[in-house]
């Protein structure tokens, strides 16, 4: 019985391994992308239901300058 059958497949058994890590960055660049898209809209969604004046009233007193 041959060793490389007991351990299974290694990496110089796949020759296109590079187009795999490219294949996995690609991935990873659109899994951060989203995330960083999703946080914004959350963000620009929140602000928008506080309404226009929100943080600008200077306290909590109601909106009066």
């Amino acid at each position: 019985m041959r060793l490389d059958v007991l351990h299974g497949p290694t990496i110089g058994d796949f020759p296109g391994i590079a187009t795999s890590r490219l294949l996995l960055a690609v991935y990873l660049v659109v899994i951060v992308v989203s995330l960083a898209v999703t946080a914004a809209l959350v963000v620009r969604a929140a602000r928008r239901r506080r309404g226009p004046e929100a943080g600008r009233d200077g306290g909590m007193d109601g909106g009066a300058r």
